[in-house]
């Protein structure tokens, strides 16, 4: 199969009538184009259209014409890919009989937009053969985002000769939107899922939450709230999530008052919404941290003063680097900025430098640091972990 996509200058003139204005325009009359609907409320996503031609233009074909160029029905879907500039195209032209040679007939597909009664042709697809059937696929780029029309010929020529058309058939486009999706996950607490949250109270703790598009098209502005009585916290902006994909993120959650209730997570993204409950029980605070120096088996040291971890310090490998470059792999040390621990004794503690980060997490109660993890990424795509238990010494 062949195709044209170079644009032409010539206007194809038949009986006196515009009908094809070869790379710019296609023209039908006003009539036989109707108004295109508004999206509905809430369909925010332009992903397919289809359209099904039938029917020639007045005066196509003239009496006589061969059946092996005239259109018996011509077909065409377009596809959206989420988060794409540029459109997949499925084409068919059918002739009411197949030509007796190759170059008697060029068939061809032109998608455009409708200016007044006119389809203006941006994009086009032709070929040429002895068949009845001809698949016209591949993908193009639609220079206003999308197309509104859509035009079959068949003819001496690609468009741009001065020759006229044996038969052409105009339509619209029609449209399928489709809403975005959003869903609320696992909420975890040091990757264990949470069926129950359980708070002190007046003390504000970090859950990671999952959220997910499991729709067609990206979901854009995301949000997560938490809210609920007696709850506090704040709004989680997770912005732009992409067709088909999760994300996890941490949101604050406070219980204000020691008494039970229910927290309500809620990701919104435009219209779409979704949301998880989930039952709050207070409890005691546990034991404070005992001040002095913690180590681990794998190397981790810190100390606690005042209630803060001080001098955190690990030796951990490092990897830097990924396709097309080689992984290297190298043993670093690396420190923590002292932080503040918490009444509930959960050290959830992020530092961000001039271009890298790192995380510091950890339960510790009395003389004892259990769950922890340092975390770090920095220029190079160099990565380094570990996980540590720590004891008073």
């Amino acid at each position: 199969m062949t195709a044209s996509t170079t644009p032409r200058d010539t206007t194809l003139t038949i009986r006196g009538r515009r009908r094809l204005a070869a790379a710019t325009a296609a023209v039908l009359a006003a009539a036989s184009l109707p108004v295109l609907l508004t999206p509905p409320a809430g369909a925010d996503a332009l992903v397919r259209q289809t359209a099904t031609l039938t029917t020639s233009i007045p005066g196509k074909p003239a009496a006589g014409t061969p059946a092996y160029r005239q259109i018996q029905q011509a077909s065409v879907v377009v596809e959206y890919p989420a988060g794409g500039s540029y459109a997949m195209v499925t084409a068919n032209i059918t002739l009411k009989a197949a030509p007796p040679s190759t170059g008697d007939n060029i068939v061809q597909i032109g998608l455009g937009r409708q200016s007044g009664g006119n389809c203006v042709i941006s994009n086009r697809r032709s070929d040429t053969g002895t068949k009845v059937s001809y698949d016209l696929t591949g993908v193009e780029t639609p220079p206003s985002g999308s197309w509104d029309c859509v035009v079959a010929r068949v003819g001496p020529d690609y468009v741009g000769s001065t020759a006229a058309d044996y038969d052409v058939m105009i339509g619209p486009l029609t449209n399928t939107y489709v809403a975005p999706q959003v869903s609320v996950g696992e909420v975890e607490l040091f990757g264990a899922s949470q069926g129950k949250l359980k708070l002190v109270p007046k003390v504000a703790r970090r859950y990671w939450v999952t959220v997910r598009n499991p729709g067609e098209v990206d979901a854009t502005g995301v949000v997560l709230r938490a809210t609920g009585k007696r709850i506090k916290s704040s709004e989680v902006v997770v912005g732009t999530l992409a067709a088909g994909k999760e994300t996890r993120v941490s949101v604050p959650i406070k219980l204000t008052r020691k008494q039970r209730t229910t927290v309500e997570l809620t990701v919104v993204s435009g219209s779409a919404s979704a949301s998880r409950k989930l039952k709050v029980k207070p409890v005691a605070a546990p034991a404070r941290p005992r001040p002095g120096i913690y180590r681990s088996k794998n190397g981790v040291t810190f100390s606690v003063k005042k209630g803060r971890i001080v001098g955190w310090n690990g030796r951990m490998q490092t990897r830097c680097g990924g396709y097309p470059d080689p992984l290297t792999y190298t043993q670093n040390a690396y420190d923590f900025p002292s932080t503040k621990i918490p009444r509930d004794g959960v050290v959830d503690a992020h530092h961000t430098g001039a271009n890298y980060g790192t995380t510091l997490r950890m339960r510790i109660v009395g003389g004892k640091a259990t769950k922890g993890s340092f975390t770090y990424s920095g220029p190079g795509r160099c990565f380094a972990s570990v996980s540590f238990k720590a004891k008073r010494r």
